[in-house]
């Protein structure tokens, strides 16, 4: 709903937050309900990047191959909402690092 806590951090069919800017495309979605779509050139896989996440505690689901999928709870608080932000950069920054060993 746009008048959760959330919404004003991911609104829907937002511009794609500029820390996310060099490897997501865009994020969809309609209220909490959003995927985020992973840039070709950033070389990181949907399913890769769900992996990482979830190796920072952040459950996320890959939508085909370079879309990740978050559907948080209804009860998920701001604070909540820049925690998961901080372990999604963390996720990402784990496969770049992993392709540049590749």
């Amino acid at each position: 709903h746009a008048s959760h806590p959330a919404a004003p951090r991911l609104p829907p069919c937002s511009p794609t937050p500029p820390t996310l800017q060099p490897h997501a495309s865009q994020v969809r979605g309609w209220g909490l309900l959003l995927g985020m779509e992973l840039k070709p050139e950033a070389g990181i896989m949907a399913a890769q990047l769900c992996a990482a996440c979830m190796r920072e505690n952040l459950l996320t689901v890959p939508a085909g191959e370079r879309v990740l999928r978050f559907v948080p709870p209804l009860v998920v608080s701001a604070a909540e909402v820049d925690e998961a932000l901080a372990k999604l950069d963390r996720g990402i920054t784990a496969c770049m690092a992993d392709a540049a060993k590749s």
